[in-house]
């Protein structure tokens, strides 16, 4: 959401910058919308952030996203286009990964920062090549974040660190 301020197709000025400030927190991830063919959805937000960080930092499918049930008809199938689609795949994504984490990694939490670390690492690049402001780390692959949680656990830690930064 971006407020009051009008969502130009393909981005803000020069197609960049309107994100709302509440996805700009520490270990926010934020999701764009991509369609089957991995083209970046009309309204999807673009970053930078002001500070020039990455956003967002990741996409998935939210495009045409097939939905049973049709506004004021409970029965048959529909789609739908948004972000609104596109993150809540990625929530489950992320549901899912800490499961998986817990059978490999009783005791190590799996924190926010652990979570958004292994979906940027495990990402498929489709845009322009490295990280961008567009589709941010590229689009999700849980089934690579699962096979490097379970490569980690084979490997003693050695794949996937945890750690803490003093003040």
């Amino acid at each position: 959401n971006t407020g009051d301020m009008p969502h130009p197709a393909n981005g803000g000025s020069g197609g960049w910058d309107v994100l709302a400030s509440i996805g700009l927190s520490k270990n926010a991830i934020v999701v764009g919308a991509v369609d089957s063919t991995n083209k970046l959805w009309a309204h999807s937000n673009t970053g930078p952030t002001d500070d020039g960080r990455i956003k967002p930092d990741l996409v998935a499918l939210g495009v045409d996203v097939p939905l049973s049930g049709k506004p004021g008809n409970l029965l048959g199938y529909t789609t739908a286009s948004g972000t609104s689609y596109a993150a809540p795949a990625v929530s489950g994504a992320l549901v899912q990964l800490r499961k998986y984490w817990r059978q490999f990694n009783p005791v190590a939490p799996f924190t926010a920062a652990t979570a958004r670390g292994l979906l940027i690492h495990t990402a498929r690049d489709i845009d322009k090549i490295g990280p961008d402001y567009r589709t941010g780390w590229g689009k999700v692959e849980a089934q690579a974040a699962a096979d490097l949680i379970k490569l980690n656990s084979t490997n003693n830690g050695f794949s996937i660190r945890q750690g803490t930064l003093k003040q």
